[in-house]
């Protein structure tokens, strides 16, 4: 039968952002490009990032990878499909899964991870009030109740995802693909009035007016 539910082993997308050498990720030889430019560059080029669509795009990496580990280890699941990725700081990956969901139940029962995982993630204390049940035989009797966040939890507590493999997996996704060129540099044109068409004639400077000018200037 076919549930929604959360990922196990995602949350939060930050970790995985890949901006912090945006320097180096723009330009080939940031180095060699003018220091107000190239900072300019770097302040205002968020402006002109669609991080929705950057977003998804490493929710999706990250989901093929865990569902990979979630088919081979789990197999009494027997397909998940990706839905969206939500929470107010993008930390929660919601799925649908194809479950047995008596047999999943029972590769919990009288587990003693799974037990641990129960106590350690259910049991109120301050600052935290739980809505569940911290008795693994209580909490589990009570699936069918909520199974859209017990599957997930289930999941999370039996299979073991390697957090390298995600961060391998997300280097193959480029935040540049995501920024919006054409309106940066148009930005950047009526800034210091110049006519470049790329990032790249920003870093060798070509296509300008009074060109060796400002060549002159653009090399430090």
């Amino acid at each position: 039968m076919r549930y929604e539910t959360w990922l196990p082993g995602f949350h939060s997308i930050e970790p995985f952002e890949n901006d912090q050498d945006m320097d180096w990720t723009l330009f080939n030889e940031p180095g060699r490009v003018r220091d107000d430019w190239l900072q300019w560059v770097l302040e205002n080029v968020f402006h002109h990032t669609d991080y929705t669509t950057y977003h998804n795009e490493l929710a999706e990496t990250i989901f093929e990878a865990i569902k990979c580990v979630v088919l081979g280890e789990v197999p009494v699941v027997k397909s998940m499909k990706f839905q969206k990725l939500s929470g107010k700081h993008s930390d929660a990956i919601f799925i649908e899964a194809d479950v047995d969901l008596d047999a999943l139940v029972r590769l919990c029962r009288g587990n003693p991870d799974f037990n641990a995982y129960i106590e350690n993630n259910y049991t109120s204390c301050s600052g935290f009030h739980s809505y569940h049940s911290n008795d693994p035989d209580t909490w589990l009797d009570g699936v069918e109740e909520k199974p859209e966040h017990k599957i997930g939890a289930m999941l999370d507590c039996l299979v073991d995802i390697d957090s390298m493999d995600l961060y391998e997996a997300c280097n193959e996704v480029y935040v540049i693909n995501h920024i919006d060129i054409d309106a940066l540099m148009k930005q950047f044109n009526t800034e210091f009035d110049t006519e470049f068409k790329t990032l790249q004639d920003v870093e060798n400077g070509r296509v300008v007016p009074a060109a060796e000018v400002l060549t002159r200037k653009l090399f430090v």
